[in-house]
């Protein structure tokens, strides 16, 4: 009876989780962050930036952040859109910080009715902000342990992928201290994955595990991205 109404649950929360999504994605239930944690230095990252291709064939990316004017806590309200060649693909509300031994986690909730959350490994700075593999980062944590042999394991977190024709979705349902302990011990296995990606010298097109890096928008380029925005 028990395992019934488990299965009855995780089912009813599929439904729920595609509904927040339309490409391949991770989501969790519960968020990542302890808003009695101490807030890691992260400047006011409000604004329009841009990942200019460095390639013809390769994706042009732009990072919306609305709000936050002056914020500079753990959890700053507002709007996040990530968006590549010109289709929104995420989308978050609140932007949360939370420091993993030197790796920053950058954290938003979808827009209601839905609450879940998505976790980004990110490196912010006043002019640029880079963002490992462009994927949550248990798209990119599941496709790393995949590829090869990984010091982590997602056996041991409660997760459930759906498969479809062209993405999938995958929903992490353990607790929060399940979740933290396991990134304190995967973030440094992914962050050097981008590293080696980014020296490596190949485009996103070619390699997911590397170091997109946004810029900030001119204003003339900001304005032009909200108008076309708008006309949406």
């Amino acid at each position: 009876m028990e395992w019934r109404r488990r299965s009855g649950w995780l089912g009813l929360v599929l439904a729920a989780a595609a509904g927040a999504c339309g490409c391949t994605d991770a989501l969790t239930v519960h968020p990542v962050v302890t808003y009695t944690a101490k807030a890691p230095v992260v400047p006011v990252l409000t604004g329009t930036w841009i990942a200019r291709a460095d390639e013809p064939d390769d994706m042009v990316a732009t990072l919306e952040i609305i709000g936050n004017e002056t914020g500079l806590g753990q959890c700053r309200p507002g709007r996040v859109t990530l968006t590549l060649d010109a289709e929104s693909v995420y989308e978050g509300e609140e932007l949360c910080f939370f420091d993993f031994n030197g790796h920053l986690v950058a954290e938003t909730k979808t827009p209601p009715p839905l609450v879940f959350y998505r976790q980004f490994l990110v490196r912010a700075e006043q002019d640029r902000i880079a963002v490992c593999g462009m994927f949550p980062v248990w798209v990119l944590l599941r496709e790393l342990q995949e590829e090869g042999t990984t010091g982590y394991s997602l056996e041991t977190l409660q997760y459930t992928v759906r498969k479809g024709n062209l993405d999938d979705l995958t929903v992490v349902i353990s607790e929060p201290s399940d979740l933290r302990a396991f990134l304190e011990l995967a973030l440094p296995e992914l962050a050097s994955a981008c590293d080696s990606g980014e020296s490596a010298g190949k485009p996103f097109s070619e390699n997911i595990y590397t170091w997109v890096r946004f810029e900030r928008a001119p204003p003339e380029d900001a304005e032009g991205d909200a108008a076309e925005q708008g006309d949406r």
